[in-house]
């Protein structure tokens, strides 16, 4: 599988700017696994099995996907989910809801990491996938 090209940027307060590529991870493979029945249950009517959207759903996967949320707060895909299903929001955990983004994650063949994505959202805001320029 080829890789993304991606950077993943956080953005501590206080120590400054730290830039790590996608090459590191944010996530690990037991996460990513360990969303897939959520998901599958959760959120695959709507957006597919494969991640590539519905009749009236976006895709979570490919080129729309990444500029979509290119350059904005992982904490804002991660409030979006929480929005998720729009007749029954907050059906998932936040803990859950990461889950879910880490499967989103691997889904756009980002690679997993030691460190599993986060569920705190001060963490997330700090935290941004950016296409090369």
């Amino acid at each position: 599988m080829r890789q993304r090209s991606l950077k993943i940027l956080f953005l501590p307060a206080l120590l400054g700017v730290q830039i790590a590529t996608a090459d590191e991870g944010l996530y690990t493979q037991a996460q990513a696994r360990r969303a897939l029945p959520v998901y599958l249950k959760q959120c695959s009517s709507c957006h597919g099995e494969s991640f590539h959207g519905g009749e009236s759903s976006p895709a979570l996967v490919g080129p729309d996907f990444i500029a979509r949320w290119n350059g904005r707060p992982l904490s804002d895909l991660f409030a979006k989910i929480r929005l998720m299903p729009p007749n029954d929001p907050g059906r998932i955990s936040g803990e859950q809801t990461s889950d879910v983004m880490a499967a989103i994650l691997h889904a756009n063949r980002l690679p997993a990491g030691e460190h599993e994505l986060p569920f705190d959202e001060a963490q997330l805001s700090a935290m941004r996938i950016e296409t090369p320029q």
